[in-house]
């Protein structure tokens, strides 16, 4: 008796060992995945705007995207917002989100779950004044809020997640700002 339960005791560690550091290899892989997604989708230039009317339209935008402010900085230009994962994505964009990276996130760690009830998705934008333009550039991860003891969270957004928050942000951001200069324009 002791003989299997000493088995069982080593086999449930070397399980929850694994997938560990599955997680934490699943987790590496996406942010270089992400990395590059924002190096390509995280910073775009506006001409002919002031970096108040661009914080103003990033505010409004995340506001329409269910995203909570918690810190801006009109000085230095800087927007920190947080949301229940998996916003600012919706319940259909997520699905989609699962169907693409459910293969590699299996295949990192075999008991991997879509459960983001204890993850907040946290974005910040930094806003910079350079000659006659304004360059924006955005970034995201998961904040775990859950019990650390029972998991080894992830810090990363799934890749796909990124690149379809990132659109719908700028989209967003685009019709508020086009919307802010024509009713604020003189």
């Amino acid at each position: 008796m002791n003989k299997k339960l000493l088995t069982m005791t080593i086999s449930i560690c070397l399980l929850i060992s694994g997938c560990s550091s599955g997680l934490q290899n699943l987790d590496n892989e996406w942010g270089i995945d992400n990395r590059e997604i924002q190096n390509k989708l995280g910073v775009k230039i506006y001409n002919n705007i002031s970096k108040e009317k661009a914080m103003s339209a990033m505010l409004v935008a995340f506001q329409r995207l269910d995203l909570i402010v918690e810190n801006t900085d009109f000085e230095t230009g800087f927007i920190s917002a947080m949301a229940n994962a998996p916003k600012p994505l919706t319940h259909d964009e997520f699905e989609q989100v699962k169907k693409i990276e459910d293969g590699r996130a299996r295949k990192h760690a075999l008991l991997f779950s879509w459960n983001l009830r204890d993850f907040k998705s946290k974005l910040s934008v930094v806003f910079l004044r350079t000659q006659n333009d304004i360059q924006i550039s955005l970034r995201a991860n998961l904040h775990f809020v859950g019990d650390r003891y029972s998991l080894i969270p992830v810090t990363e957004f799934p890749p796909e997640a990124t690149r379809i928050a990132f659109v719908k942000i700028w989209n967003e951001f685009e019709k508020v700002a086009f919307i802010q200069e024509k009713t604020i324009s003189p």
